[in-house]
């Protein structure tokens, strides 16, 4: 197949992530609902239900690996997108769940659309190739970018239902509403200060996350839920 294009039950296709929605990121793709790591083919080829096997370690540059792919995803043979890896306690749980045993295995990776296949017209699987990886300590050690928060930041971090996660220096914040719509995000609370690394939002047209290193502003209070 010559590209994977989901809609949603309405009619209207997917949105793709854009780094110009969060000016402060160096990286933006998919999330975990448009895109799950699977250890083989077979397994991202099951349908719901089923037992899987998924990825269990960050993926490497150079491999060939499958994803199940579903709306909002979008992308053509040879086309060249980010989206994030989760260890499986976090794909089958939240982000909430795993940040204490899992936080340094989520990564940011940039893959290759090499093969593909529908498994309905919701989802299929789609075989990449790895051309690189940006780890949560590589968002450390990066540069720190300092501007005001995009508008409407906290929209989808401060919904019905919350809740914040802290782990040493890590901090997760998590909403939803009534599981429509939500985000998460990730902190990392330093000596210098609170950084923001790993930001999410997700609803019926898009599933995005952004990534990078963005000062946030001195008054941030992270341990209200």
């Amino acid at each position: 197949m010559a590209e994977f294009a989901f809609r949603c039950v309405c009619g209207e296709p997917g949105h793709p992530p854009v780094l110009e929605e969060q000016p402060w990121a160096r990286l933006a793709g998919y999330s975990d609902l448009a895109t799950q790591w699977h250890a083989s083919q077979a397994s991202a080829s099951l349908g719901p239900g089923l037992p899987v096997a998924l990825l269990e370690q960050p993926p490497t540059a150079g491999e060939p690996y499958y994803l199940k792919v579903g709306q909002p995803f979008a992308a053509r043979i040879g086309e060249t997108f980010h989206c994030l890896y989760e260890p499986p306690l976090i794909a089958l749980n939240g982000i909430y769940e795993g940040i204490d045993a899992d936080i340094h295995a989520i990564t940011l990776v940039r893959c290759r659309l090499v093969d593909g296949a529908l498994l309905n017209d919701r989802q299929g699987v789609a075989t990449v190739a790895v051309e690189a990886v940006t780890t949560v300590r590589d968002l450390l050690d990066g540069p720190v970018t300092d501007m005001p928060l995009p508008a409407g930041f906290w929209d989808c971090l401060l919904l019905r239902d919350r809740g914040v996660e802290r782990e040493g220096p890590f901090v997760c914040m998590t909403s939803s509403l009534e599981g429509d719509e939500g985000g998460w995000a990730v902190f990392h609370d330093g000596p210098a200060g609170i950084d923001l690394l790993l930001y999410a939002s997700w609803g019926h047209h898009h599933d995005h996350v952004w990534a990078g290193r963005l000062r946030m502003p001195p008054d941030t209070r992270l341990d209200q839920d």
